[in-house]
């Protein structure tokens, strides 16, 4: 369920609909801060690789951090 709020449309236009604001939301909800430009620069490049969607993305990004932090928004 939760993916599919940060994947969803109402989350990406809240973003402007711009991978880099996109980014940096996610960070700012599930590690309480902005992204690197390092990260930055990562998340993006995958989001653009091979055509990839916001539902890849989000669901690669939420595996990355652990399940730990990406349940502190569940809670």
């Amino acid at each position: 369920m939760q993916l599919d709020l940060i994947a969803g449309n109402e989350f990406y236009f809240r973003c402007e609909m711009d991978n880099t604001i996109f980014i940096n939301a996610l960070h700012e909800r599930f590690l309480k801060r902005d992204a690197s430009h390092a990260e930055l620069h990562y998340w993006i490049s995958r989001l653009e690789q091979d055509g990839g969607t916001r539902l890849e993305g989000a669901s690669e990004f939420l595996s990355a951090i652990g399940p730990s932090r990406s349940a502190i928004e569940s809670s």
